[in-house]
């Protein structure tokens, strides 16, 4: 329920958000699409948990997040999961939401990205 353009957007201000709480080495998009190009993998329609442990691995890190926007009527929900791309456990779940309009969402990326900073510290 919510445009590819609006959800990647709303990725790039979750990316500099965890930026910004100075826990995390956050690696760029651009960058790591060119690493799994090189590698021959894909992102688009790696969602599970067992893609993400190929994607960490081959980007050498040891925590991976995966997250999802959604849309539920006038709320939209942010979810992100943590997999430990050793062991392919879940380290870590946060949602924010946010009712309203898209414009809004900046102030729940950031709520998320600090719930996210602050569960990494307890691993």
């Amino acid at each position: 329920g919510v445009p590819e353009t609006e959800a990647a957007t709303v990725s790039e201000l979750f990316r500099s958000a965890l930026f910004n709480t100075r826990r995390f080495m956050v690696v760029e998009r651009s960058r790591m699409d060119s690493i799994l190009e090189e590698q021959g993998f894909s992102l688009s329609g790696c969602t599970d948990v067992e893609c993400a442990v190929m994607v960490g691995e081959v980007l050498n890190v040891e925590v991976i997040l995966l997250g999802s926007l959604s849309k539920l009527g006038a709320k939209y929900i942010l979810s992100v999961r943590g997999v430990d791309v050793s062991d392919a456990r879940v380290v870590l779940n946060e949602t924010a939401e946010h009712t309203g309009e898209v414009e809004g969402l900046s102030n729940a990326v950031n709520l998320l990205a600090r719930k996210v900073a602050g569960q990494a510290g307890d691993r």
